[in-house]
């Protein structure tokens, strides 16, 4: 049951504003690259989506995307009027122009409070991925937000080109100041469900280097994020770390798919209906279809989580199927399983059938000494030095280990006569 996966129950509240698909740039991977008309949205009908994202649907956190925003004429207008309104404001920017003219700083002054920015490898594949001489640009970027004490996340889409390259990835934006990398996994949505994308590498082939680029996150402290990867393909040490479909509400800097897709509670309700089951209910009906607070007030949360949980699920089955391995993984409520582009191009065999870990029961030795009786019979090797409790303690580990000593000389002695009477007397005697 995905509610009982060990999530935090509160829904993100973070909502999203596409200023437009224009782009100054055209990424390898871009799920706009072959999309026909690409242009920026107005002013005012971006203005109409902040005071809906923020009165109907009460989000408080904002990510203003495109596209490219830096790149629209009226980005820091844009920028103003969602800080007034009363927005938390992220942009999503390949971060190539935030060091020219001040923008950065002018971003801030606007209202924005972090960046979330692109950069996927070190200079040659950021470049091969991106434009020539893109990573400089931002390298400029990120040491100017660092000199500013300006919060910034990383996006990195995991492809051919970096497979082996995450871990060197990794330092270098931690170096710069990043709080958390996101590692996303590239799946072939919109155009590219009908365009075989060269670049597009296995599990397999950046599992090492994304473990490696794991571990040097966790050991420098920085936040990181894997994004919609089978739980299968990251060791249990990281698999904490996964994000799908089913998840994506539970993390505070995803987005509110509710807004995101525009749909109303009776359009999540309409959704929830056409998806009941029997197990479904029986699951369901653990949690309760609504909750009394301490002060008498009725909490509607549970089953508002039923639903968006339930829609989470009806949009990864979408794009996504479970296969035979995934039949009796442990992590099967909360994983997407697998990309159907991807099972039809590379097939399903990377998958494993994830199973509770058996630890071994590992008996309790207490100590029998305390540290100044260990440390004097260490050096002389005379226990008749040790403290009167020390002594009594030792004393009766010895007499019992006398004691099994005769057991087993007993119970051998038993298992002799027994075969000495086998050998002599005839089977049924």
């Amino acid at each position: 049951m995905i509610l009982s996966a060990g999530r935090p129950p509160q829904i993100t509240k973070r909502a999203v504003v596409y200023v437009g698909l224009k782009c100054d740039i055209n990424c390898s991977f871009c799920y706009y690259r072959n999309k026909d008309q690409r242009d920026f949205t107005h002013f005012e009908q971006i203005l109409i989506s902040l005071k809906q994202a923020w009165d109907f649907y009460e989000d408080r956190q904002l990510d203003i995307t495109g596209g490219e925003p830096t790149f629209h004429p009226d980005i820091l207008k844009i920028v103003q009027a969602a800080s007034k309104i009363g927005f938390g404001i992220t942009i999503i920017t390949h971060g190539q122009t935030l060091h020219r003219k001040n923008l950065a700083k002018k971003l801030r002054d606007a209202g924005c409070e972090e960046f979330l920015i692109s950069v996927h490898g070190p200079a040659y594949i950021h470049d091969q991925l991106t434009c020539e001489n893109g990573f400089m640009r931002v390298m400029k970027s990120l040491s100017m937000l660092k000199a500013m004490d300006m919060p910034f996340r990383v996006n990195t889409v995991l492809t051919k080109p970096n497979s082996n390259a995450l871990d060197e990835l990794a330092k270098i934006v931690i170096n710069h100041g990043a709080q958390q990398i996101n590692f996303i996994s590239f799946n072939p949505y919109y155009e590219w469900s009908s365009v075989q994308a060269e670049f597009q590498a296995k599990f397999t082939e950046f599992k090492d280097s994304l473990h490696k680029a794991l571990e040097i996150c966790r050991d420098s402290k920085v936040d990181a994020n894997v994004r919609y990867l089978p739980y299968c393909q990251i060791s249990s040490e990281f698999r904490h770390l996964v994000t799908g479909w089913k998840t994506l509400s539970y993390d505070p800097h995803e987005w509110d798919l509710m807004q995101q897709y525009g749909k109303t509670s009776a359009d999540m309700c309409k959704l929830f209906l056409m998806g009941i089951t029997d197990h479904n209910i029986r699951e369901f009906s653990k949690y309760g279809p609504v909750e009394i607070t301490e002060d008498g007030r009725v909490n509607y949360a549970p089953i508002y989580r039923i639903i968006w949980d339930m829609w989470a699920a009806i949009m990864s089955q979408q794009i996504h199927s479970m296969w035979g391995q995934c039949e009796n993984c442990l992590e099967r409520f909360r994983c997407d399983g697998l990309n159907r582009s991807y099972a039809e191009r590379f097939g399903v065999t990377e998958l494993k059938t994830i199973v509770p870990e058996v630890k071994p029961e590992e008996e309790e030795t207490p100590d029998l000494l305390c540290p100044e009786c260990a440390e004097k019979i260490q050096a002389n090797g005379k226990i008749e030095e040790a403290c009167p409790k020390c002594s009594e303690m030792t004393q009766a580990v010895l007499e019992k280990e006398k004691a099994d000593q005769s057991f087993l000389k007993i119970v051998k002695g038993s298992k002799d006569e027994d075969s000495d009477r086998s050998t002599t007397q005839p089977a049924g005697s």
